[in-house]
């Protein structure tokens, strides 16, 4: 019995969880996998810009697969369509903390699909930019 105690652990703060270390890294992993995608099948952005809803035709395989990742990613942070007069001007807003109001941005669209393709681009260059701050940090250390 005595040996049983002895592997309990005693001070949980001393052993930190390292889920979120693990999610970190498989998320790299997946950003690093999309952009992958992306840059060998660019033509997934044409397909976008033509049939940004999906409606028209099933989206190609690799887009499918960019979608699904953009739509697994957490709410905050995420960007959303901001319809300023209905059927003639939209803006790209984006989702902040609880009690917070969205940032718009500048960028004005005169159809809901130019607006959603625009966020679908802003989405890209967001994951880039990801992938290439966490580039720089493992450099620095």
């Amino acid at each position: 019995m005595n040996q049983r105690r002895e592997n309990y652990v005693s001070d949980p703060s001393a052993y930190p969880d390292r889920s979120a270390d693990w999610y970190e890294y498989f998320d790299r992993k997946r950003r690093e996998e999309i952009i992958e995608i992306i840059d060998s099948h660019p033509e997934i952005i044409d397909e976008h810009e033509r049939n940004p809803f999906g409606y028209r035709n099933h989206p190609s395989p690799h887009l499918q697969r960019v979608h699904n990742y953009f739509r697994m990613q957490p709410t905050f942070g995420k960007y959303y369509i901001y319809t300023e007069r209905e059927w003639s001007s939209y803006r790209i807003a984006e989702i902040r903390e609880f009690g917070k109001l969205p940032v718009l941005t500048d960028d004005s669209f005169a159809t809901e699909e130019e607006a959603m393709h625009a966020v679908f681009l802003k989405r890209i260059e967001d994951v880039r930019n990801e992938l290439s701050q966490a580039e720089q940090r493992e450099i620095a250390n």
